[in-house]
């Protein structure tokens, strides 16, 4: 199956509703992962979006980022934002890899993120037409 723009955009909605219940649930690592992942989906639907091409199988948001043609127009808070949950996509995701990076990632810190998240996936989508 070919998937569309839109496609990505329900997925990224379904990772940042998810971010959500992590946050009221105080599951602040689950925040951050399901942050992270809300914003590789966006930034992927855009790629698709403007290029036509299959977004690669990447994991690097600025990267990313600049694929999609976004390296000028980003704020300093969404290129903040997005540098943040870059490094929670391994550490948040697999025990064992930095259990002092993932102690910093308390209720307080998480819901922060999931603040500023949703400010970035906003900002995405305003790019994605």
């Amino acid at each position: 199956m070919k998937t569309t723009p839109q496609h990505w955009w329900d997925y990224a909605t379904d990772d940042l509703a998810m971010a959500g219940i992590a946050m009221q649930a105080g599951k602040p690592r689950h925040v951050a992962f399901h942050c992270q992942q809300a914003i590789e989906k966006g930034l992927k639907a855009i790629i698709l979006a403007r290029t036509g091409a299959t977004p690669p199988k990447i994991h690097r948001l600025i990267q990313l980022a600049e694929l999609a043609g976004l390296r000028d127009a980003i704020s300093d808070e969404a290129r903040g934002n997005i540098e943040k949950l870059q490094s929670y996509y391994t550490e948040m995701r697999y025990p064992g890899f930095d259990p002092d990076f993932a102690a910093q990632v308390t209720v307080e810190a998480a819901g922060q993120l999931f603040a500023e998240t949703e400010r970035t996936f906003s900002w995405l989508r305003s790019q994605s037409t």
